[in-house]
């Protein structure tokens, strides 16, 4: 449940921010696959059904797995986050100590990818 609000305040925020392509990895299997899901038995769910409509509203969402040590930088800004006081920080640019981490990151492939089809949900 953890995961599936985090993907929502996701993608409401980057709804918020104006961007109709995302992105979107989760170390959580089973909360990708119940947002992909097209059974009506595993999307009654009102959290995911809120995540598919705004899934709806962007566009074009690639939704992905992947496993928890496969993404340090998500892993490295949840700990940044951890430590800090106050309210919530937006990052307009990567953080100087992270972008060694992102380039590294992105020369990996990629363990599960799909794109999520407004038309079939």
């Amino acid at each position: 449940m953890v995961e599936l609000w985090a993907i929502l305040e996701g993608l409401s925020f980057a709804w918020s921010q104006g961007y109709r392509y995302v992105e979107l990895e989760s170390d959580s299997l089973e909360a990708v696959r119940l947002v992909l899901s097209t059974s009506p038995d595993e999307t009654v769910c009102g959290l995911v059904l809120s995540i598919k409509d705004c899934m709806r509203k962007i566009g074009h969402v690639k939704l992905q797995h992947v496993y928890r040590e496969g993404n340090r930088v998500a892993d490295r800004l949840a700990t940044m986050g951890r430590m800090q006081r106050g309210p919530r920080a937006t990052l307009s640019e990567v953080p100087v100590e992270l972008r060694e981490l992102v380039e590294a990151e992105k020369s990996q492939t990629e363990e599960e990818a799909f794109t999520f089809d407004p038309g079939g949900v």
